[in-house]
C-alpha cells in the first residue's frame, strides 16, 4: 500500500485534514459574511453561541455532581 493510499471513507482531505462536512459547515454555519476566513465577531459566535445557555449547563452540572442517589433533575 502506497503512502497517499488512505482508507478516504470518511471523504478526508489528507493536506488539510478537513472532512466533507466540516467545508459545508464552515461555509454555512461559521463564515456568514462568505469571505472564506473567519472575523473576530465570527470566531466569538462560534466559541460562544447564542443558542446555548452556560448558566443552565454549569447548573444541571453543579446538581447532577451532588446528587448522591443520581434521581435527575434537570432544569
Amino acid at each position: 500500500m502506497a503512502a497517499n493510499d488512505e482508507d478516504d471513507d470518511d471523504d478526508e482531505d489528507t493536506e488539510t485534514g478537513w472532512t466533507a462536512e466540516d467545508e459545508e459547515e464552515f461555509r454555512t454555519e461559521l463564515d456568514k459574511n462568505g469571505d472564506g476566513v473567519l472575523d473576530k465577531d465570527e470566531i466569538y459566535h462560534w466559541l460562544v453561541p447564542n443558542d446555548y445557555d452556560h448558566i443552565v449547563d454549569e447548573s444541571n452540572h453543579l446538581f447532577a455532581e451532588a446528587d448522591d442517589d443520581k434521581v435527575s433533575t434537570s432544569f
